[in-house]
């Protein structure tokens, strides 16, 4: 930010530049909340020469949108503001600068201060929830859209001293600049800043002020540095979603472009096939395993999902439910061609027959799945324990390995006179790399199937891929 504030050599042109910092997020989920950058040290020792030094700050506020920017910074740092027009009196005339808000002040936690959302912009009914303290500087504050899932996300970043916030959390509050959004609150969006230069690079000696900012240059008699403190109005925009391009099997054979709005699928129920490929990309925040999907960061949230040969399958009521970001990651890996043997037999049972003995139908792996999760859950959650086709020899080693330290397990215990032990134990000593991937999920199902026999007692071979 300072180097480019130094090319500026007129207020205009600060106000202009800081204004091009903030719009450069207009399409990001996330708006910088504080701003720290430099270190200002003046100093003056005789005729010896001075270090240049220069330092940026930035807070952001709310004010009415009745209200003017009278003067610079409209409230001080880190100042909570609880006034909520409660005391005045009948005759007093109500002043709309009394209702300015820092977004991000100050909170003491086990003796620390540490940045949290101003109190005044949520309650006890809002979607923002605090969770312990994770000794990062900020409040550990998560949003969730309960109506579309119960899928967290961050209300504040910590990137380098830098706060960030996300601007869901403003839209109710904030009139927003693109209206085909619903932020179209009763408060502007506004900048505080302080900025500092040993090299004055400023012709301009005179406040500035407008509809938008004022401007004061503190030092503006001696001119020997610079020093300008403002508040400036900047647009708030919303990032804008475009509609997601994925296509949906319907329960007819016939396909259509995704319904957004459907949470349920008993009405109009699609089913959504990915490539296998998207496993690397849902592992990152998801354990899959069975036919249930586990969110690692909501571990009480979880999803219905189905994999088969080559292929994941989402209900399209259930990939909706999926947090947006997810969903636009995903876009890339829909298979658009496929749109036969996308439901295994569990899931057809479950799903469609209603039939609760659904897991009499389902393959070794997804079987085991969903013992591990009824019986080893908390393992399952330490250990990441994904239990999918292995499209390769990493995937497979890793999910045996789990599988065996989970159940406690030696993998010669397993297999003992069976079929296939000596291709899974080359394969796990790495004596051989076996890079069939049918072969891969060949093996990983039969071992799967001998395991369960070993742990569940009511476990009765009856279907394989």
């Amino acid at each position: 930010m300072i180097k480019e504030l130094e090319k500026s050599d007129s207020i205009i042109g600060i106000i202009n530049t800081i204004k091009k910092y903030f719009s450069e997020y207009d399409q990001d989920i996330y708006l910088p909340a504080i701003i720290k950058e430099g270190d200002f040290m003046y100093e003056r020792y005789g005729n010896k020469k001075k270090r240049e030094s220069s330092d940026f700050y930035a807070k952001l506020i709310i004010r009415p949108i009745s209200s003017k920017i009278t003067h610079s910074w409209l409230i001080q740092n880190m100042v909570y503001n609880f006034y909520n027009g409660n005391e005045y009196s009948e005759n007093k005339i109500v002043d709309p600068l009394d209702f300015v808000y820092n977004i991000i002040v100050h909170k003491n936690v086990y003796g620390n201060s540490i940045y949290t959302l101003n109190p005044m912009l949520y309650n006890d009914e809002s979607s923002i929830s605090e969770e312990n303290y994770k000794n990062n500087g900020i409040a550990n504050l998560y949003y969730c859209d309960s109506y579309h899932s119960e899928n967290k996300i961050n209300v504040l970043k910590n990137e380098n001293d830098d706060i960030y916030i996300l601007k869901e959390v403003l839209e109710n509050y904030v009139f927003a600049q693109n209206p085909s959004r619903y932020g179209n609150g009763d408060y502007i969006l506004s900048v505080e800043f302080e900025y500092r230069n040993t090299n004055n690079h400023i012709k301009d000696v005179d406040n500035y002020q407008d509809d938008t900012s004022f401007i004061d240059n503190i030092n503006k008699e001696k001119k020997d540095y610079l020093w300008l403190i403002g508040t400036i109005d900047i647009p708030f925009v919303i990032k804008s979603e475009q509609p997601l391009n994925i296509v949906v099997n319907d329960l007819k054979g016939n396909k259509r472009t995704l319904n957004e709005n459907n949470y349920n699928d008993d009405t109009d129920a699609g089913l959504i096939v990915f490539s296998e490929d998207c496993f690397e990309y849902l592992r990152q925040r998801y354990i899959i395993l069975g036919l249930t999907m586990i969110d690692t960061y909501n571990e009480n949230q979880s999803y219905i999902i189905d994999n088969l040969e080559d292929i994941f399958v989402f209900w399209e009521g259930e990939f909706n439910k999926l947090p947006r970001e997810v969903k636009v990651g995903l876009e890339k890996y829909n298979n658009i061609e496929k749109s036969t043997g996308i439901v295994s037999p569990a899931m057809f049972e479950w799903q469609l027959n209603a039939n609760w003995d659904w897991k009499n139908k389902a393959y070794p792996s997804q079987y085991l799945g969903e013992y591990l999760i009824e019986n080893y859950i908390e393992l399952v959650k330490e250990y990441k324990c994904n239990i999918v086709l292995p499209k390769n020899e990493e995937i497979f080693k890793e999910q045996i390995n789990n599988i065996l330290e989970i159940l406690n397990i030696k993998i010669e215990d397993v297999y003992k006179n069976e079929n296939g032990y000596r291709a899974v134990l080359e394969i796990m000593n790495q004596e051989k790399k076996e890079k069939n991937k049918e072969i891969l999920k060949s093996l990983f199902e039969y071992f799967c199937s001998i395991v369960l026999e070993k742990v569940d007692k009511n476990y009765v071979r009856t279907i394989h891929r």
